[in-house]
Formats: C-alpha cells, sequence, structure tokens
C-alpha cells in the first residue's frame, strides 16, 4: 500500500551504503595485498582489523582515510596464495596502518604509513618481582 515507496526508498539508502562500505573495505584489502608485494618480509600479512569508514561525500575519487591493523600470516611471501587465505602466524607481528586510500577501482594508489605495535609487558620495580611474598616474608 502506501509505505511500498517508501520501502524501496529506504531499501536504496541501506543497498548503496552497504556498497559503499564493501567497496572501502577492498580498497583496504587492496592496500594490504600492495604491502606485501613491496614488503621484504618472510610471511604475508593479513588484515586484523579495520576502523570504519569515513561518514562524508561518495565521490569514488577522493582519498579517504584509513586506519587498520595487519598480523604477520604463517604464509611465505613467495605463496601464490591469497593473504586472505592464511592463517594467522601465533605469536605473529602485528602492525598499525594509517594513511589513505582510494575507492576508485582503476586507482590502487595509497600513501599508508605501518609501525609494529611492541607487546606491553607490565614491569615490577624491584623488590616487588615474582615471586613477591618470598622478598615479603623475609
Amino acid at each position: 500500500g502506501r509505505w511500498y515507496p517508501w520501502l524501496l526508498l529506504l531499501g536504496l539508502v541501506v543497498s548503496s551504503t552497504s556498497a559503499q562500505d564493501l567497496s572501502y573495505r577492498e580498497a583496504v584489502l587492496r592496500a594490504v595485498d600492495q604491502l606485501n608485494e613491496r614488503s621484504s618480509e618472510a610471511n604475508l600479512y593479513r588484515l586484523l582489523e579495520l576502523e570504519p569508514p569515513p561518514k562524508d561525500d561518495e565521490d569514488l575519487g577522493t582519498r579517504k582515510p584509513v586506519s587498520f591493523t595487519v598480523k604477520e600470516t604463517v604464509c611465505p611471501r613467495t605463496t601464490q596464495q591469497p593473504a586472505e587465505q592464511c592463517d594467522f602466524k601465533e605469536e605473529g607481528r602485528v602492525k598499525q596502518c594509517v594513511g589513505t586510500v582510494t575507492l576508485d577501482p582503476s586507482n590502487d594508489q595509497f600513501d599508508l604509513n605501518c609501525n609494529a605495535l611492541q607487546s606491553v609487558r607490565i614491569r615490577f620495580p624491584w623488590p616487588w618481582r615474582w615471586p613477591w611474598w618470598r622478598r615479603v616474608r623475609g
């Protein structure tokens, strides 16, 4: 009845938004592939976590800011297997990447800076090192 045109319009809005998100993710995946191609490290890296896309215009030519993390996989860099099909390496290195990508499929240019994340270890000052009870009891 009366709601059909509104539901159709809502469907178009929702589908165009999810299509943009998909191309945003695809642009990041292409950037990760190129990072792997240019890398001198032994293993491939795979997308671990992706920040949501910016909420602005949908111009495919504009550069979009991105922030994501990649993690080392078990696949050697020389493999023909796509990184997305590789398992993450246990205790593999994790890198935080920030920069820009374009959503234009014909333009693979990106500007990214990736840095290894340091694992944080809590260090207790002496005399509170483990096992602390032996030091306290004397």
